[in-house]
């Protein structure tokens, strides 16, 4: 087996947390991991040791440490998962409305 980063460490320490599937290093800051619902992520860590979305780059997870950059070589042992905005909620929903209206178009008038 190869040798692990410690970001790569720390990602699977994550998953691990939250109990996701098949976990696999990618690059050297990354994995591959199926969570929960069955979704492949791609996770990327960040220097204060926070969980990201590697393709978006948005956080998924605060680690447990100090974001002061004097403090930078802490290493988390615990993540609180964030929500998603407000506004990232109402942009799903809007989507997915626009979609259900495009269906209702296409199967023509109801009877």
């Amino acid at each position: 087996m190869e040798d692990l980063t410690i970001a790569q460490k720390l990602l699977i320490r994550y998953c691990r947390q939250r109990n996701y599937q098949e976990i696999l290093p990618t690059g050297s800051a990354g994995v591959r991991a199926v969570d929960a619902e069955g979704r492949i992520r791609d996770l990327t860590i960040n220097i204060y040791g926070d969980v990201m979305d590697q393709r978006t780059r948005k956080m998924i997870a605060e680690g447990n440490t100090s974001h002061d950059l004097l403090k930078v070589y802490e290493t988390p042992t615990e993540w609180r998962d964030l929500k998603p905005s407000v506004k990232e909620q109402l942009r799903k929903i809007e989507v997915k409305n626009r979609q259900n209206l495009v269906l209702r178009k296409d199967r023509g008038p109801e009877r």
